[in-house]
C-alpha cells in the first residue's frame, strides 16, 4: 500500500489571541495529548492499537502495549492540530471562536524543532533528554487507516522488540536484565508514539486532520498553560535552519539575539466568516510587521 502524500499545506484554525502568540512568539504550541478537547482520543488509540496488532498475530507485542498502557508508562508526547481543509464551517465553529478567528495555511516542508529555554546549554544537561519532532502525517480514522500502518510498522517495530528481548535475556546482572527490559519497553513505545497519537473516531473523518507530534522529556522545554482540564504541559514548536540539533533548538536567555528561529511558515490567513472582511488591509498590516509574507484573504463560508 503506498503512503498518501502529504499535501503542501496544512490549516489551523485559531482564535486572534492565538494568530497573535504564533506571530509574537514566532512559535506554534504543541500541547499534551492529555490535554487534548476530546480525552477520548487518547483512549481510544491506546484500546485500539492492541488489538489490532494482536490480531495479525503479534501478541507478545500487544500484551507489552497494553501493560505499558496500564502502568502509565506513557511518554511526554505533545501535539499541533490542523486540517486539509481551508475553510470549512465545522471547524471555523470548533476551533475558531465560531467564525471570530483566522484559518492559517502552514508550508509542511519546512523543518520543524522543539524550542529549549536553557540559560547555560551543555553536554551533562542534554545526557538524559530526549527531543523528537515528527513530520506533519494524517490522522487514522478507520481500521484500514491504521492497518495500512501497520503493515510495514509491525514488522520493523516486532524486529527491534526481539532484539531487545535478546540482549536483555544474554545480560550479565540482574541489574543490567532489568535495565535492558527497561529500554525495550521504551523503544516500543518511541516506535508507537506517532501511531496512537494520530487515531481517532471515525465519526470524526470529516475534519480531515493532520498532526504534528513531538516528544519530549526536557523540563526547559516544557511549559504550562490553563484550560478546561485544569494545568496542561505544552512545548514551542519552531522552524530554523540554523540553530536546530536532534531537533531541538537550546536558547541562551542572557543571549537571546543568537537564537535564530525563523518567522512561522505561514503562507496565508483567511479571516473568518464572524469577521468584517475590511479588516484585511490591519491583518495584512499586522503580519508584515512580524515577519511573515502571508497572503490574505476571507472566508467563503455562512455560518447561521
Amino acid at each position: 500500500m503506498s503512503e498518501p502524500e502529504v499535501p503542501r499545506h496544512v490549516f489551523h484554525y485559531t482564535q486572534p489571541s492565538g494568530l497573535m502568540g504564533i506571530a509574537e512568539s514566532r512559535s506554534f504550541r504543541a500541547t499534551e495529548a492529555s490535554g487534548l478537547n476530546d480525552r477520548d482520543e487518547l483512549i481510544y488509540g491506546w484500546t485500539i492499537l492492541p488489538e489490532l496488532v494482536r490480531r495479525q498475530g503479534y501478541a507478545d507485542l500487544a500484551s507489552e502495549l497494553e501493560a505499558a498502557r496500564d502502568d502509565g508508562e506513557r511518554r511526554d508526547v505533545f501535539v499541533t492540530c490542523a486540517s486539509e481543509l481551508a475553510d470549512d464551517a465545522g471547524q471555523w465553529d470548533r476551533y475558531a471562536n465560531g467564525g471570530r478567528g483566522y484559518s492559517l495555511s502552514i508550508n509542511t516542508y519546512f523543518k520543524w524543532c522543539i524550542r529549549v529555554n536553557r540559560a547555560h546549554p551543555g553536554p551533562r544537561s542534554d545526557f538524559f533528554n530526549f527531543w523528537k519532532v515528527k513530520p506533519w502525517n494524517r490522522v487514522l480514522y478507520t481500521e484500514d487507516d491504521i492497518l495500512g500502518e501497520l503493515s510495514s510498522w509491525i514488522p520493523r517495530t516486532a524486529a527491534k522488540y526481539e532484539e531487545d528481548e535478546v540482549r536483555a535475556k544474554s545480560a550479565g546482572s540482574a541489574d543490567d536484565h532489568h535495565e535492558y527490559l527497561f529500554d525495550q519497553r521504551m523503544n516500543l513505545l518511541a516506535s508507537a508514539d506517532d501511531l496512537i497519537h494520530r487515531i481517532k473516531r471515525e465519526g470524526f473523518s470529516g475534519e480531515r486532520e493532520f498532526r504534528l507530534i513531538a516528544v519530549t522529556n526536557d523540563l526547559d522545554a516544557i511549559k504550562y498553560r490553563e484550560s478546561r482540564y485544569g494545568l496542561v504541559r505544552y512545548v514551542d514548536i519552531v522552524n530554523s535552519a540554523k540553530s536546530s540539533i536532534d531537533d531541538r533548538i537550546l536558547f541562551d536567555s542572557e543571549h537571546p539575539r543568537e537564537l535564530q528561529v525563523g518567522a512561522p511558515p505561514i503562507s496565508g490567513v483567511r479571516i473568518g466568516p464572524a469577521f468584517d472582511p475590511e479588516g484585511d488591509k490591519t491583518l495584512a498590516n499586522y503580519l508584515a510587521r512580524n515577519d511573515i509574507r502571508a497572503k490574505v484573504n476571507t472566508s467563503a463560508v455562512s455560518l447561521r
